[in-house]
C-alpha cells in the first residue's frame, strides 16, 4: 500500500520495516534477482523496437537526477519518504548499503550486460581515510578489477572526506576550488544548489 507520504504513528513503524528489510545493493539474492528480473526484462523488450525513424531502441538503466527526481515523487514501498532523493541507475540509496562497495557491485554485477547498450553506472563513494594507509589504492584497484572481470561495465568512485564538505557549506569563499563528480560531470561543489550538497553528504554520511 502506498501512501501520499509516512506521517502517522502506524505509517512510521511501518516505514521502519520496510526500510530495514533487504535492499538491492548488498550481494543478496533475494532482492538481486528481483531487481536483475525487471532490468532485464524491460532491457529486452526494448531491443523489439525501432524509433520513428526505423533506428534501432537501444536499452540503458540511466537514471542522474537524484534530488530534481525524487522531489516530485510520493513516499515509495521501500521506506524513503515523499521529496526525498533517489538512488542514481544502479547505485544503492542512501542509506541502504550494509554490506560495503565490494557487494554493491557485486549485486550490479548479476546482470546481463549483453542487454545494455548505454549506461550502467554504479557510483560508489570511498571515504578519503581509506587511502591515508592500509595499502588502500591497491584495495580500490583490486576492487574495480573485480568488478569488471565479473561482468561490470561501469563505475564511478567517489573519493573525498564529507567534512570538508560540510566546512565548504559553511564558508564557501574558502573553497572555490573544491570539485566534485556529479553524475558523468564534474562542478565546483559550492556553486551546487543546497539539496544537491545536502545529497552528496548524505551519501558520504
Amino acid at each position: 500500500m502506498l501512501f501520499y507520504n509516512y506521517e502517522t504513528k502506524e505509517q512510521k513503524i511501518m516505514q521502519s520495516i520496510l526500510f530495514s528489510a533487504p535492499k538491492w545493493g548488498n550481494d543478496e539474492d533475494y532482492v538481486d534477482i528481483i531487481a536483475r528480473d525487471i532490468l532485464e526484462f524491460t532491457l529486452t523488450e526494448s531491443e523489439k523496437y525501432r524509433t520513428f525513424s526505423g533506428g534501432k531502441q537501444l536499452g540503458g538503466i540511466h537514471q542522474p537526477h537524484p534530488v530534481p527526481t525524487g522531489a516530485t515523487l510520493m513516499a515509495t514501498p521501500e521506506g524513503r519518504n515523499k521529496g526525498a532523493p533517489v538512488a542514481v541507475t544502479l547505485t544503492p540509496e542512501s542509506g541502504t548499503m550494509k554490506n560495503g562497495p565490494t557487494a554493491a557491485l557485486k549485486s550490479a554485477s548479476k546482470i546481463n550486460n549483453r542487454l545494455i547498450q548505454w549506461n550502467f553506472c554504479v557510483m560508489v563513494n570511498y571515504f578519503s581515510s581509506v587511502f591515508k594507509g592500509n595499502d588502500g589504492k591497491n584495495l580500490l584497484k583490486k576492487l574495480i578489477t573485480s568488478y569488471f572481470s565479473l561482468g561490470g561495465l561501469q563505475h564511478q568512485p567517489n573519493v573525498s572526506d564529507v567534512e570538508l564538505f560540510k566546512a565548504a557549506q559553511a564558508e564557501p569563499l574558502k573553497y572555490k576550488d573544491l570539485i566534485v563528480r556529479l553524475w558523468g560531470v564534474s562542478a565546483h561543489f559550492v556553486d551546487l544548489p543546497k539539496e544537491l550538497q545536502d545529497e552528496m553528504i548524505a551519501r558520504f554520511s
